[in-house]
């Protein structure tokens, strides 16, 4: 379904985590335009701002930065991850921005969750910084060792349909308040 940009109620921006969502499916009250990419960077976000910019959106619900810890350390992500929230701060200042946390991987995976915890200690800074919405998911996905819980694994960074649900659970009360208070 292809929306006028003025008809955007919501953009979903982030990596493959994002893009493998139906979310016009899963929030059909909203119009909600999927930015997704799979193994995209926060970097790859900012470059293509444009694209978000021209929907217009009041909201941007953003994942990111797993992609990122592949070959940068937490400290270099939360550097990328802070010109990305502030391009979009620059580009879109009537625009909403919720973050969520990484989420944690799973002892598979080759990335380690103790840099996945410290980018989303340093993401919790930047947003309490910008005024930005954080939803800190980490433990409510971590399983009895830390990593991602197997309920919500699907291939050891992706997530089931009972992930899915879970974040849904945290997100569509944030986005519901944001909206509502937009009017």
């Amino acid at each position: 379904m292809a929306f006028q940009p003025e008809d955007i109620d919501i953009v979903c921006l982030g990596d493959s985590i994002t893009q493998k969502l139906g979310w016009q499916d899963v929030l059909p009250c909203w119009r909600v335009a999927n930015r997704g990419i799979g193994s995209d960077t926060t970097a790859g976000m900012t470059a293509r701002i444009d694209s978000v910019k021209a929907l217009d959106p009041a909201v941007v619900s953003l994942m990111a930065g797993v992609n990122d810890l592949g070959d940068k350390s937490p400290e270099e992500t939360a550097e990328s991850y802070a010109v990305l929230l502030d391009t979009l701060a620059q580009e879109l200042p009537d625009t909403s921005i919720i973050v969520t946390s990484v989420l944690p991987v799973a002892t598979s995976h080759p990335l380690d969750n103790q840099n996945v915890r410290a980018l989303n200690q340093d993401l919790a800074v930047l947003c309490q910084e910008r005024g930005l919405r954080f939803l800190d998911l980490y433990e409510e996905f971590a399983g009895e060792n830390g990593d991602l819980s197997p309920k919500y694994n699907l291939d050891g960074v992706h997530l089931t349909p009972e992930g899915y649900r879970l974040w849904l659970s945290h997100l569509v009360p944030a986005l519901t308040e944001v909206l509502v208070d937009r009017g």
